[in-house]
């Protein structure tokens, strides 16, 4: 995202805050034929990756550090969703406006994708729609357009849909850079050492060791098994 250039103080997109459904609907059915095909975990970290597009993109004219943290802890999310209190829906007339609206929507997708994978129901529709709104956002999309390409295919490659296990195995952060060299093998090292770093102390949207257990969490938190 940094390589690409896409912060851009300037807002060069047309917006409706009434309307912004219209800027990711319909959605393609030759893009969700695609993802129908991948695990639900891989769809969410595609997901978030989009979302984290959108977010970087507003950061010359939006200041709201919360969204870094909510992405940390959507990550975390992937490994095992009682890691975060993951509901959240930005309101309020600080969240109107094309400058804070569509991360705010953003908002609202991510949550409603990390939904739709603890439901078993169709995750493949927020990651379509996030896509589609960072594709709206941005100055020039083209950098985005190529990145999305490279990574579904990755994903597709790596974490096909599986019948018997429509989550999937956790995917980690790095498999969604393209310049990584990811392998399948990295996954658990990356993981763990991405779970060891966290704070659930500085970063509001994690759950404590505690609060974890009390929700029946197996192992030790914040280490993999």
């Amino acid at each position: 995202m940094q390589r690409a250039g896409i912060q851009d103080r300037t807002l060069r997109f047309r917006w409706d805050d009434q309307q912004y459904e219209k800027v990711y609907t319909p959605l393609d059915r030759a893009a969700r034929a695609r993802l129908e095909k991948l695990s639900q975990r891989a769809i969410l970290a595609l997901a978030i990756s989009c979302a984290e597009w959108i977010f970087h993109r507003f950061k010359l004219v939006s200041e709201a550090p919360l969204l870094d943290d909510y992405a940390e802890a959507a990550w975390a999310v992937v490994v095992d969703a009682r890691y975060a209190n993951y509901y959240l829906e930005p309101g309020g007339e600080e969240w109107q406006g094309p400058d804070r609206k569509p991360l705010a929507v953003a908002v609202m997708l991510l949550v409603d994708t990390i939904v739709r994978v603890e439901n078993d129901d169709h995750p493949d529709i927020g990651a379509l729609s996030l896509a589609s709104l960072a594709a709206h956002v941005l100055t020039d999309p083209t950098p985005f357009h190529e990145w999305h390409e490279r990574i579904v295919a990755r994903l597709e490659r790596l974490y096909p849909l599986n019948p018997q296990d429509t989550r999937g195995e956790p995917v980690p952060r790095e498999a969604l850079d393209p310049d990584f060299d990811f392998r399948l093998e990295m996954a658990p090292a990356l993981i763990g050492a991405f779970l060891k770093k966290l704070d659930y102390k500085a970063n509001p949207f994690l759950r404590s060791p505690s609060d974890m257990r009390k929700l029946y969490f197996d192992g030790v938190p914040y280490e993999l098994p």
